[in-house]
């Protein structure tokens, strides 16, 4: 079964769109509080380019209970959690100083967090951007 495309399609490229996943309950819902701490889960991708796809990378990220493919885990929940999965809020490191070169990489986050359904897409100018927006979520 196909699911449907990810809200924002269409949008620049390098615009990030963090939204409740294509069919799940809205953020403010009350499942959210009933599935709290429960389900944290993210399936992470990295594709080089302008599009999410083909996926050069996948790791499966579990952050309760801790678990999953990916090789940074515990670093990359604790970088989550307090903006609540939300990637979008995760503040971009000051210390790192990445080069104008234009080496475009794209990721994508879907999966659970707190009973809430997520979704995140952006494209980065390089993989140096995209170490300081992100840190460890996206370095597996």
């Amino acid at each position: 079964m196909a699911l449907p495309a990810p809200p924002g399609k269409g949008a620049l490229p390098s615009a990030s769109a963090f939204h409740p996943f294509p069919g799940g309950p809205p953020p403010d819902s009350t499942t959210s509080a009933q599935g709290k701490g429960v389900s944290r889960a993210l399936l992470l991708t990295i594709a080089r380019g302008e599009s999410v796809t083909p996926a050069d990378r996948i790791a499966f990220l579990q952050c309760g209970p801790l678990g999953g493919t990916h090789a940074r885990a515990s670093e990359a929940c604790r970088l989550l959690d307090p903006v609540s999965g939300d990637i979008t809020d995760l503040k971009p490191s000051r210390d790192t100083g990445c080069a104008k070169q234009y080496d475009p990489i794209t990721v994508s986050a879907s999966g659970l967090w707190d009973g809430n359904h997520m979704w995140f897409e952006r494209t980065f100018g390089n993989h140096c951007e995209l170490t300081a927006y992100t840190g460890a979520v996206f370095n597996f």
